[in-house]
């Protein structure tokens, strides 16, 4: 409704495809919070229950963010006028994405550690008294909170540093100049590369879980059995 095509469709996505996006965004957000309602008023809640209404929460919060450009098309077009408002939105949209996917995969790594737990362990990992089994829910939220917003604040203070009146972006197909840069709704590249570090780490702690250890599990039964 409020997008404009872009002048250059390789830097940016196209209004049709926006609109897919935000449609299914829209709907997968009224799905997502009425299971949350259901969830919460007719099941009682054990730690299992609680991790994986924690990973369809921070879906909710990856929808609500890609919702987030329908208000930053509202003022059209990049141009010097709208980039102070167009950067809130972006600075909001990045914090929202990178706290999204840690806090999906936090909680799926302890959703294989506690099933491991369970199956092989004995349930050593998360004894009924034990600190982790108290606070693992705190855990799962504060540990991706503050990481997302230690990456949004170094993002932001690049930024900002890097905005001085020589750093013009040339559109080489308009053969424009525009003393405003363009607007990348993501961390910069060696934040991006830090982040993809820890992505893969918490990826890596989940298949080791989940596929590896299950797999050995599984190959002793069967020799025992």
């Amino acid at each position: 409704m409020f997008c404009e095509e872009p002048d250059n469709p390789d830097m940016e996505m196209s209004c049709s495809f926006k609109l897919i996006y935000e449609i299914i965004s829209f709907f997968s957000l009224l799905l997502s919070g009425f299971v949350v309602y259901a969830t919460l008023k007719s099941i009682k809640m054990n730690l299992m229950h609680n991790l994986i209404l924690q990973i369809i929460i921070s879906e909710i919060v990856d929808e609500v963010n890609i919702l987030l450009g329908i208000i930053g098309d509202i003022r059209g077009k990049l141009k010097f006028e709208n980039y102070e408002f167009r950067m809130h939105i972006c600075y909001l949209q990045i914090f929202l994405s990178v706290f999204s996917c840690l806090w999906t995969l936090t909680a799926s790594l302890f959703i294989s550690i506690k099933i491991y737990d369970i199956i092989v362990n004995k349930n050593r990992i998360f004894s009924r008294n034990n600190f982790l089994n108290k606070h693992i829910v705190l855990i799962t939220v504060s540990a991706p909170l503050l990481i997302s917003y230690l990456f949004w604040v170094i993002h932001i203070l690049l930024r900002t540093n890097a905005l001085y009146l020589e750093n013009v972006y040339v559109n080489k197909i308009y053969n424009k100049t525009q003393l405003i840069k363009l607007v990348f709704c993501w961390v910069n590249k060696k934040l991006s590369i830090a982040l993809a570090c820890i992505v893969a780490l918490l990826i890596i702690g989940n298949l080791y879980f989940s596929v590896f250890k299950g797999f050995f599990f599984l190959k002793d039964l069967k020799d025992n059995i």
